[in-house]
């Protein structure tokens, strides 16, 4: 598929585990895509800073703290950004 035709303008993408490993660079890809990534990971400092670099990069990015083994955390009101990333718009 060209670059071209792979485009998420307008859509939300959650990204898990997306501070390191392979969700990292997927993370860049959906915003280089035009989604706005929400960036989560147990590795707050790190996710933190994917965020940022998406967001320095021209994307639209925030992180916000997620053990995805931990069903209570799934809950919506744990699902929203830290303030350490650009706002956020639902």
């Amino acid at each position: 598929m060209s670059q071209s035709a792979f485009r998420l303008d307008g859509k939300v993408a959650l990204i898990t585990g997306s501070a390191r490993g392979s969700a990292r660079p997927c993370a860049s890809a959906f915003a280089e895509a035009g989604a706005m990534v929400m960036v989560s990971d147990v590795l707050t400092d790190a996710g933190e800073a994917v965020a940022v670099a998406i967001n320095e990069a021209g994307g639209t990015a925030a992180f916000t703290p997620l053990d995805v083994t931990s069903e209570a955390q799934w809950e919506l009101p744990s699902l929203q950004p830290s303030h350490a990333s650009r706002a956020w718009t639902w």
